[in-house]
């Protein structure tokens, strides 16, 4: 079946909102049960959460900014451009806390 540009584009941007979603969520469950164990003890959450958190929100930022071409529409940049900003400060955030969080 062969979709229109139009169709295709559109395709495109509701996967990156899915993938987008999925990993900001992902990212948010983790952030509150890291807190509650900060507060209340117990169990850290697993960091593979963040991990895979960080693909989930590269290949929707890519998906969305090819769909955005496709749909030559600059509102329908607003999720990757999103999703590139939270990225990169997770990474700058992770990066930051590897080096001052973690004691030896």
């Amino acid at each position: 079946m062969k979709l229109s540009k139009t169709h295709e584009g559109t395709l495109y941007t509701r996967i990156a909102s899915l993938l987008t979603g999925i990993a900001l969520l992902a990212i948010f469950v983790y952030q509150m049960l890291y807190d509650y164990v900060i507060q209340y003890g117990g169990t850290y959450p697993s960091g593979g959460t963040l991990l895979i958190s960080w693909p989930l929100l590269a290949f929707g930022a890519m998906f969305g900014f090819y769909g955005a071409r496709m749909l030559r529409s600059r509102i329908a940049l607003a999720v990757p451009i999103a999703s590139s900003i939270t990225l990169f400060t997770f990474f700058i955030q992770w990066e930051w806390c590897l080096r001052y969080c973690v004691r030896p």
